[in-house]
C-alpha cells in the first residue's frame, strides 16, 4: 500500500492553518492525512443541532476553496456525538452534521468524486467517554483531507460507518 507523501501534507498544511488561525477549529496532522476538527459548541447551533452557525461558516468556507483549488486533494468528512444523548438518534445527526458541512465544500467546487461525508455514533475511542467533560470531546466533526488516492483506503477503514 502506498503511503501518503510528507511533502504533500506538508505542502496542504502550510495552505490550510492559515485559513482557521484565530478559529475554535483545530487542525492536526495524522499518519495518512490532515484532520480539521470542529467541536460541535460553537459550530452548530444548539436549538438545532444539525444547523451550522453563520459564525461557522468563513473558516469552513476557506478550508473548501483551499482544497477544491488543489486537484489533488479529497475530503472525508466525519459526524461523531456522544453515545448518552436519548433524544437524538445518533447516527441521524451525525450523517447531517457531516451532509450540512459537505455542503459548503460542494458548493466550493469539491467534486463527488473527491468527497465523501460519514456518521460515527461516537468518537472513534474503544470506549466512550464517561464523564460530561469526555463526551464533548466526542461531540466533534472531522474533516480528514488527504491525497485523491488515499480517499479508498478511508472510505474502508469507516466501512461500517452509515454514509
Amino acid at each position: 500500500m502506498q503511503r501518503t507523501n510528507p511533502a504533500w501534507l506538508d505542502a496542504a498544511e502550510a495552505r490550510l492553518r492559515p485559513a482557521l488561525d484565530g478559529t475554535r477549529f483545530r487542525l492536526e496532522r495524522r499518519e495518512e492525512s490532515l484532520v480539521v476538527i470542529a467541536p460541535i459548541e460553537g459550530t452548530f447551533n444548539p436549538d438545532r443541532p444539525a444547523m451550522l452557525l453563520a459564525a461557522s461558516l468563513g473558516p469552513i468556507t476557506r478550508v473548501a476553496k483551499l482544497t477544491a483549488a488543489d486537484a489533488t486533494a479529497a475530503v472525508l468528512v466525519l459526524g461523531q456525538n456522544d453515545h448518552l444523548n436519548p433524544e437524538l438518534k445518533m447516527s441521524t445527526l451525525g450523517t447531517e452534521r457531516a451532509a450540512g458541512i459537505a455542503s459548503l465544500f460542494r458548493l466550493s467546487g469539491l467534486g463527488a468524486d473527491r468527497l465523501r461525508s460519514r456518521s460515527l455514533p461516537f468518537a472513534s475511542n474503544p470506549v466512550p467517554a464517561v464523564d460530561a467533560k469526555g463526551r464533548v470531546k466526542d461531540r466533534h466533526v472531522e474533516i480528514l483531507v488527504m491525497p485523491r488516492e488515499r480517499l479508498e483506503a478511508h472510505l474502508l477503514a469507516y466501512a461500517g460507518s452509515t454514509y
